[in-house]
């Protein structure tokens, strides 16, 4: 299930400009005939539609092409393993440190909360505490991000550094995970028989919340995390050619029960 962009007319006309006055300053740079500068390709309202951005991450689209009409952005900057140019040393820096206060602020919350199925709290020791796998990975996520030295890597290395970058600065990857995990709901309830009233009932609350308050919940919550496996379970029988609606998935049932029962309690 595919995220929407939903521009309001004025997002719409913002993206419009920028992107018309980006394009037009590569069409000067291409006929100046400069040497020591770097000319990006132009722009496409489509390519960036059709990467299915938030409105948040498209705010931040229009800020970068604006930045690159700026005086002298077009020059190459020295200390990169790559040909760089100012404007693109620019956003990766931008990118890096916008990435570090998000990595920081999830990093927090996994050291204040304790872990939860289905809304009650498992444990008296902090997520953190109890090594919790994805706050592992987000501490060796920011380590990357503040502690890589570009003049220090191989152009192959900094080549892996900018795809990192460019994948961890989105928040579009929230909203198409949210997405995704609720069309599972449903795909999950037919399968184990469970009343897709309520399953209905689930998926709205779960729409109004935002795509990072979504995010923290599946990740404090093991109950909510449980569901998803169960659809793991699901494909994979799948794969191996099994008649999946003979098992017996009254587990998942009385999962989705507790889920719908605690619901005001998980979120």
């Amino acid at each position: 299930m595919p995220i929407k962009n939903n521009l309001n007319n004025r997002l719409n006309d913002e993206l419009n400009r920028a992107i018309k006055n980006f394009n037009a300053k590569v069409k000067r740079l291409e006929k100046s005939g400069r040497d020591n500068i770097k000319i990006p390709n132009k722009v496409n309202k489509k390519d960036i539609l059709n990467e299915n951005l938030s409105n948040r991450d498209i705010r931040k689209e229009i800020n970068s092409l604006k930045r690159f009409t700026k005086r002298g952005m077009e020059n190459i900057v020295h200390g990169r393993p790559l040909e760089t140019s100012k404007w693109e040393a620019r956003e990766i820096d931008l990118a890096r440190k916008s990435i570090e206060r998000r990595l920081n602020k999830e990093i927090e919350e996994y050291e204040q909360t304790k872990p939860q199925s289905f809304g009650k709290s498992s444990g008296r020791f902090t997520m953190a505490q109890m090594g919790n796998l994805r706050y592992r990975q987000l501490l060796a996520k920011l380590d990357k991000v503040v502690f890589t030295k570009p003049s220090k890597l191989s152009s192959s290395q900094y080549r892996n550094f900018l795809n990192f970058i460019e994948v961890n600065k989105r928040t579009s990857l929230n909203a198409q995970f949210k997405a995704n995990y609720i069309e599972m709901l449903f795909k999950n309830a037919e399968i184990s028989g469970f009343d897709m009233d309520k399953v209905y009932k689930i998926s709205n609350k779960l729409m109004k919340l935002s795509n990072r308050e979504f995010l923290e919940l599946f990740n404090r919550d093991s109950g909510v995390q449980k569901i998803l496996d169960w659809y793991k379970i699901y494909k994979m029988e799948m794969r191996n050619g099994a008649n999946v609606l003979d098992n017996d998935f009254e587990d998942l049932y009385d999962d989705y029960n507790e889920f719908y029962e605690n619901l005001e309690e998980i979120l």
